[in-house]
């Protein structure tokens, strides 16, 4: 498989710097993944900058700015691409590349207030001011990706220290949190049982991720009515967690009970 060239930091800042030469208005952006890692010293080269604009207005004229300067739109991405949903990627003759993202990450996880907060800003050049994400942020989003690298890329951050309270309450605070924290919990037991990571945050996460996950598994048969019996069979004839999960989802407004049937409740 063809590996792409790797890029250092400074060889980022001389790509980006050139940019904001050229860009007509001041514009604000969040570095995640690679270079992020860069920034907070601990990776020391990467493929790609993974780069969130709040507006798409922002996106759009960085994006046309890149063209300018010799990129180009990548129209086949990798699965790993495809599963972070990235807005767009562009390719520079060097190949280099910047994904780019609007408003949210990973096809879900939205750009919060409150991880706008936690990010530093590392560079002002002319009209880009770079903020990177805090290596709380940048766990957390690796951690729902999950592409080849993110559980190595993980383990090397959760080195760093973690605020492992602020990634909890952050996941909470996402919309529809319960779609993401089965990913989030898998991806912490992968890290305990690869690389001998533990988080205190698994062990006070796993009933509700394992009725998160209960959920999701109800969710992908719903495409009928389904009683009460035939939900507990789908869910290993566990009563008791088959009711969690059924107060869970109707608690959320996922689904309503008609006629001693559960359907989806699609307002």
């Amino acid at each position: 498989m063809y590996d792409r060239k790797k890029f250092e930091k400074l060889k980022l800042i001389e790509i980006l710097d050139k940019i904001s030469k050229e860009l007509k208005s001041e514009i604000d952006c969040y570095i995640i993944g690679g270079l992020a890692m860069m920034f907070h010293g601990t990776k020391l080269a990467t493929k790609d900058i993974d780069i969130v604009f709040d507006y798409p207005k922002e996106a759009c004229e960085f994006m046309e700015t890149l063209k300018i300067i010799g990129f180009h739109e990548v129209q086949h991405v990798t699965k790993d691409h495809l599963k972070i949903g990235a807005h767009a990627v562009l390719e520079g003759p060097d190949e280099c590349r910047f994904d780019i993202f609007i408003g949210n990450v990973c096809s879900g996880l939205i750009l919060s207030e409150e991880m706008k907060r936690r990010a530093t800003k590392v560079l002002s050049l002319r009209n880009l001011n770079i903020f990177v994400m805090s290596p709380e942020d940048v766990f957390l989003l690796k951690s729902i990706a999950q592409r080849e690298d993110d559980l190595a890329d993980m383990a090397t951050i959760a080195a760093m220290g973690l605020n492992w309270g602020d990634i909890a309450k952050e996941l909470k605070n996402q919309p529809n949190y319960w779609k993401w924290l089965p990913l989030y919990y898998s991806s912490l037991e992968a890290l305990e049982s690869e690389y001998s990571v533990s988080s205190p945050s698994k062990e006070i996460l796993q009933g509700e991720a394992e009725i998160c996950m209960g959920m999701i598994t109800i969710l992908q048969r719903m495409d009928r009515p389904l009683a009460t019996d035939t939900i507990v069979k789908i869910l290993d004839g566990d009563e008791a967690f088959a009711l969690s999960v059924l107060s869970k989802m109707s608690g959320l407004g996922l689904i309503k009970e008609v006629s001693g049937f559960w359907i989806l409740d699609i307002k």
